[in-house]
């Protein structure tokens, strides 16, 4: 490491000792800096396909696909590094099942979050699979601690992803064996290491690829924060305007009800599903002009599936499975749209 990194270093742990409210602030910063980069990588990722048979354009896109990818690659590093390891501080029982970690008292702020959701500056504290809760200190423990369970689940299985394009980024693999190089850690009684170098919506979406490779639906995983994140969310609830409180609102009660519908194993008539994936049925049942459900299938880019043909955003982040598939539901939801869907919802067989 170079005398510059090896400042920055020194400077962030010293901001960390001494203010660690300006501290968190940095390391939140960096990370929605890297978001963005990320999005933009893949922005110019689908220009880049768009433009296949113009050469001259393709080059000079990739040029600066290369070059967000390197400064993608620096904070990302950076951000590793700032990440203390805090590994022993929590209390641990041995089961002969593995190794599971003992719940502590949670406070009534903690609510449930799907992997699905944006998690742009929030911080981990736990995480629920199958019913069991286990504690971690930052989303990579998460990661790490979801890898060791599956391990455990089916050890061949897993160690097939060692070689698997699936898990392959462009520069390096995410799983390797015995590997001694920075940002790889190694999963529990195995010689497997995985990569953990991504910021906290990336490591989200590397969770939700190791569950459907395991035939695990999403929603057997549920997500809970850290008591900063939750007061933070309280105060940037209190909006001044009506109308966008209302929308928050209907928007709230659509996901709401449509996550109960889900998690009850609900399912909808073929002449309904035809209606909720079919844009002009949606306009006519909620006045809504693009579809209610869009289908996601396995190894499509969740963050491309939430967008529109115009790359606007048009669909919550979280998964709904409804008859055996898995869907997006279109966010657009304002209070001129709120009277439709309650009529429709109390009007379904539950």
């Amino acid at each position: 490491m170079d005398k510059l990194n090896t400042e920055i270093l020194e400077l962030y742990k010293f901001i960390e000792d001494n203010y660690k409210n300006e501290s968190d602030e940095i390391y939140y910063s960096l990370e929605l800096l890297l978001n963005c980069l990320v999005n933009t990588k893949n922005a110019l990722a689908n220009d880049i396909s768009k433009n296949s048979g113009n050469l001259s354009k393709v080059g000079y896109l990739y040029t600066y696909a290369t070059k967000i990818e390197n400064l993608e690659e620096i904070i990302g590093n950076y951000l590793s590094a700032f990440v203390s390891d805090n590994s022993n501080t929590t209390e641990k029982l041995k089961y002969d099942d593995g190794e599971k970690q003992i719940v502590k008292n949670y406070n009534d702020y903690e609510t449930p979050h799907l992997l699905s959701e944006s998690f742009t500056n929030k911080k981990i504290s736990a995480f629920i699979f199958e019913g069991i809760k286990y504690e971690v200190n930052d989303w990579k423990s998460a990661l790490l601690k979801l890898c060791e369970i599956l391990v455990n689940k089916d050890s061949d299985k897993f160690l097939s992803f060692v070689n698997s394009d699936l898990f392959s980024g462009k520069k390096r693999k995410y799983f390797v064996f015995n590997c001694r190089e920075e940002h790889y850690r190694k999963i529990a009684s195995t010689n497997i290491y995985v990569y953990t170098c991504f910021n906290t919506n990336t490591i989200c979406e590397f969770m939700i690829k190791l569950l459907q490779e395991y035939n695990i639906p999403m929603d057997n995983v549920y997500v809970y924060l850290r008591e900063e994140n939750a007061f933070q969310k309280n105060e940037n609830s209190k909006y001044s305007d009506k109308n966008h409180t209302e929308d928050v609102k209907i928007g709230k009660y659509v996901r709401e009800s449509m996550r109960n519908l889900s998690n009850k194993h609900y399912r909808f008539s073929q002449d309904m599903l035809d209606k909720l994936t079919d844009g002009d049925a949606t306009k006519k049942l909620f006045g809504i002009g693009i579809p209610f459900f869009k289908e996601v299938k396995m190894g499509v880019d969740i963050y491309v599936l939430t967008k529109d043909i115009y790359g606007y955003n048009r669909y919550w982040k979280e998964i709904f499975r409804f008859n055996d598939k898995d869907y997006l539901i279109v966010s657009q939801w304002t209070k001129n749209n709120a009277d439709r869907f309650i009529n429709w919802f109390k009007g379904l067989s539950i």
